[in-house]
């Protein structure tokens, strides 16, 4: 399936996966986890993890790879090589959520204990927009990358 754009034909898929790709590498500079107590609150971006930079990497590569199957490069297999990039993105974040967020040694776990004294203020912790601003986008890569290898 192709939109036209100025005159040329460009695979849905690939602006699928491009807009996939940004949202991705935008939401690692949101808010990863949030937690708040009265008036005060604070979050912890994706940025300041292993993981968070992993998945940067591969937010900027699907939306690559993305441009280069709507400009149409000779290059082969794009939409496989963006659902690939899209579940590696979702497999990071997995990763990330567990190791880093839910983890016992987990960057982030000092945070999620504060959940209960923040309670009683209150307040509580909370998956961030970033967090799930990323899934979304891994999430739409996939849906790109499957449209432009659906039969046409």
């Amino acid at each position: 399936m192709t939109v036209a754009i100025s005159g040329k034909n460009v695979a849905l898929g690939a602006i699928i996966a491009a807009i996939g790709g940004l949202l991705t590498a935008i939401g690692v500079f949101l808010s990863w986890l949030d937690m708040s107590a009265g008036d005060m609150s604070e979050g912890g971006n994706g940025i300041e993890l292993n993981a968070g930079k992993i998945v940067l990497v591969l937010g900027i590569a699907a939306a690559v790879a993305a441009v280069a199957w709507a400009l149409d490069l000779k290059v082969p297999m794009l939409p496989l090589a963006t659902v690939v990039i899209g579940a590696a993105i979702l497999i990071a974040l997995g990763l990330a959520y567990f190791t880093d967020i839910l983890g016992d040694n987990g960057s982030m776990k000092d945070v999620i204990d504060m959940g209960s004294v923040l309670s009683a203020f209150g307040g509580g912790v909370s998956l961030g927009i970033g967090f799930i601003l990323d899934i979304v986008g891994g999430i739409v890569v996939v849906v790109g990358g499957a449209l432009g290898m659906a039969k046409k």
